[in-house]
């Protein structure tokens, strides 16, 4: 065999593999397209079938607007409403009352806690803590008395220095008005300033 019986044996080869291709080919879309047309039918039955029972079932009533009537109330009914108002109230108040006091032990506790921590007496920091003077703190929840008075006679203390303090404040003001009006008198402001102020 040569070469050119080689290529023509190829080339028949060929020729017959791509017709039994074409072949094939042909044979697989003649099957997809008969598959299409049958999904295609299927479709169509559906939408006939959903159509014709759509049309066999009756429309659906249209709800009526409801209209609003105000009910009249009879005076037992009115008076069984003020009554059970009165009852809720009640209840209200009386839960408000208990939610205070339970709040106000929980408070008592924690007071009594910070003073035991601070060994029985009371300090200015607990007591701002807690919005209360450190006297009242004492006398309430401490049981020492000795600390009692020495937190009175620091209160003591405090007030007379505040006093001072405030003396010395106002007469430092009084002193300057005076220097004020001096000088004023000195250079003639105060014809000037009483016209001002009239």
């Amino acid at each position: 065999m040569d070469f050119m019986s080689l290529l023509d044996t190829a080339n028949k080869n060929t020729k017959s593999n791509s017709k039994k291709l074409d072949d094939l080919k042909t044979e697989v879309d003649s099957e997809r397209r008969a598959e299409l047309k049958r999904i295609e039918a299927e479709k169509r039955m559906k939408m006939e079938m959903m159509k014709r029972k759509k049309a066999a079932m009756p429309p659906k009533p249209v709800p009526e607007e409801k209209k609003y009537t105000i009910p009249k109330k009879s005076k037992e009914k009115s008076e069984e409403d003020k009554a059970k108002i009165m009852a809720y109230m009640a209840k209200k108040a009386e839960e408000e009352r208990q939610l205070l006091k339970k709040k106000q032990a929980e408070k008592d506790k924690l007071i009594q806690l910070r003073l035991q921590a601070h060994g029985g007496k009371a300090t200015k920091r607990i007591a701002k803590n807690f919005g209360m003077s450190a006297i009242d703190l004492q006398i309430r929840y401490g049981h020492d008395h000795e600390h009692v008075e020495r937190l009175q006679k620091q209160q003591w203390r405090e007030e007379e220095e505040h006093d001072k303090l405030a003396s010395q404040y106002r007469n430092g003001v009084y002193k300057a008005i005076a220097q004020k009006r001096k000088i004023d008198e000195k250079v003639g402001f105060s014809d000037v300033v009483k016209l001002y102020y009239t």
